[in-house]
């Protein structure tokens, strides 16, 4: 975990997408969603996803290369990457409750080769392995979070490549 990354414990956090993203009215479906990340989805939306994870504001918009101050909307690369850090939080949260989700995804992760799970949502192929890790942690739920140290190993890693038949 980072230096400068600082965890906030938060007795009760969001655990739906409506409620991390701080959406009023969340979209119906797939393409709905699509839409309303391709538009950007708003800067609260950064401040409730800080809060269910457990960093400050100012970490996620570093990550994401944004400013709160500017205003507006998020641009569609920022709000599709914010938009997968949420449903990774929340499809985590689901296996390990939501304040060990958080820690969890900025906790390094052997089969990510010791990269935290946030940072391998910067791409597809990144997201993809940590949608492995989150369905294995629905298979098996190691003692305390799924560390460098855990019982998640080589099995996972096995598990864990993605396919690049079609690449």
């Amino acid at each position: 975990m980072s230096s400068n990354l600082k965890l906030r414990l938060i007795p009760k956090r969001a655990t739906s997408l409506k409620q991390v993203l701080a959406l009023k009215h969340p979209p119906a479906g797939g393409l709905a969603w699509h839409a309303l990340i391709e538009a950007g989805l708003p800067p609260a939306s950064v401040r409730t996803v800080a809060k269910a994870i457990g960093v400050s504001d100012k970490y996620l918009e570093n990550f994401l290369g944004v400013s709160l101050e500017a205003g507006g909307t998020l641009g569609t690369r920022e709000s599709d990457l914010l938009f997968a850090v949420a449903r990774a939080y929340t499809r985590a949260a689901t296996h390990l409750g939501t304040e060990q989700a958080g820690l969890w995804l900025v906790t390094p992760q052997t089969a990510l080769g010791d990269r935290a799970p946030i940072d391998a949502l910067r791409t597809r192929v990144g997201t993809e392995y940590v949608s492995g890790l989150i369905n294995q942690l629905g298979q098996q739920r190691p003692a305390g979070i799924a560390g460098k140290n855990a019982a998640a190993g080589p099995s996972v890693r096995a598990t864990m490549e993605p396919d690049m038949t079609h690449a």
